[in-house]
């Protein structure tokens, strides 16, 4: 009697399984017909290779676990779950029509830009509501989304190697061994790379892959081997999606970039993603948001250097802390001249002094703000992420930028000290 056989015999008559629908690294799914509801389900058995390792076992009831507490239409609705005869569980889940991502564009499918935002939103929106329970999915790439293009609805599915993320306040038995990488080398993230700490932030990596692939049908590097796709995944360039695909939205473009940050806590959250793929749908309207901060609107009839120039700016807060930098000048400029007008604490040439190291200091912060990112973790070098032809032209503005910075606080500082 095959697997699918004794399946059938022991789920009867409250299931009729009708055919294997696929096979994965930890389980088979089964297309059933619920009998009382008449509905079709999918039925997730273990490997029978596996149904003695613990290990997958513990793993299979993670996924159980993750599932029943992720509600978004994006995400795969699990509706119970239940044990063979030899004590192996199974899954009774929501059985989405459709072809996954994976054979569409392994047929040569292609997506116009509004259906692939479209099916970028409802991933990212599945993946903020696991987020939000403290589910990371781990595996985001296009095997694992399900596309119906009749109701044109994407689903998330495989939750099977998810891990609950580490609280302050409650400590969780890793499932997965020190070190292992999990998910398919091609859409992982550094840290999964070089075996790190895994975060919400390594599946919005993973997502500005997708987004790639179903925008241009490749990756977002120019690889042949999967040693040059390790290394570009932790170290190399994304290639800008509008130099393959002319017609993506700049914001679209933005927000892909900034998921593909090499530092994870320079990631958008996914509910960021998932907000300002929604905002792209209903126009141009009012500004995106990234993790809270307006996500750079950049005018499209400027060169592309400058461009990429504002957006580094942005990105980098470069203007805020100048802005910043000038409120706490002006406060102690306007400090130094009460006590010097009213007192004999301040010498005049202690002023002098000051004025001048205060002014020096707006272009050296400015350089730094650029330079460096407080993060949680500490103060980190902060990574280009504009394409390497862009380099020469952007490091000629910066240079420009600073030379500004620095004449504007030689005749601020000219005007103070003469008094005119």
């Amino acid at each position: 009697m095959s697997d699918m056989q004794e399946l059938a015999r022991q789920l009867a008559p409250e299931f009729e399984v009708t055919r294997v629908l696929g096979t994965g690294a930890m389980g088979t799914v089964y297309l059933a017909r619920e009998v009382a509801l008449r509905r079709l389900v999918a039925i997730k058995v273990p490997l029978a290779e596996l149904a003695d390792d613990e290990q997958v076992l513990a793993r299979f009831q993670r996924e159980a676990h993750a599932a029943a507490r992720i509600h978004h239409r994006g995400a795969c609705t699990l509706h119970r779950i239940g044990t063979l005869e030899n004590g192996t569980p199974y899954l009774v889940m929501e059985y989405v029509e459709g072809k996954t991502l994976d054979d569409v564009l392994a047929a040569g499918g292609t997506f116009d830009v509004d259906t692939a935002r479209s099916i970028l939103e409802q991933v990212s929106g599945a993946l903020a509501a696991a987020h939000a329970v403290g589910v990371v999915h781990r595996d985001i790439r296009p095997g694992n989304v399900i596309w119906d293009a009749a109701t044109r609805r994407a689903v998330l599915t495989d939750f099977g190697i998810a891990g609950i993320l580490e609280t302050g306040s409650e400590a969780v038995t890793r499932i997965t061994r020190m070190g292992q990488t999990l998910g398919q080398v091609g859409f992982s993230s550094p840290e999964q790379l070089l075996g790190e700490t895994v975060t919400a932030a390594t599946d919005v990596y993973s997502l500005g892959v997708l987004a790639h692939h179903v925008l241009t049908g490749q990756g977002p590097y120019d690889v042949k081997s999967k040693i040059e796709v390790v290394q570009a995944h932790v170290k190399g360039e994304a290639r800008p999606l509008r130099q393959v695909r002319a017609d993506v939205d700049p914001r679209v473009e933005d927000t892909v970039l900034r998921c593909l940050a090499k530092t994870p806590s320079q990631r958008p959250e996914a509910q960021a993603v998932e907000r300002i793929l929604s905002e792209v749908r209903a126009g141009p309207t009012g500004p995106a948001t990234t993790g809270g901060h307006a996500a750079p609107q950049v005018d499209s009839a400027l060169p592309p250097v400058f461009q990429q120039f504002i957006r580094e700016v942005q990105r980098r807060r470069v203007g805020a802390v100048a802005i910043g930098y000038i409120v706490v000048g002006w406060v102690i400029l306007s400090v130094m001249a009460t006590l010097r007008d009213t007192t004999s604490i301040l010498s005049e040439q202690l002023s002098t002094f000051l004025v001048i190291l205060l002014l020096a200091g707006f272009p050296v912060t400015l350089i730094f703000s650029w330079l460096y990112d407080i993060t949680a973790g500490g103060v980190e070098r902060t990574r280009s992420q504009s394409p390497r032809s862009s380099r020469r032209g952007l490091i000629a503005l910066q240079i420009g930028a600073v030379v500004i910075s620095l004449v504007i606080a030689g005749a601020l500082g000219w005007w103070i000290l003469t008094g005119s």
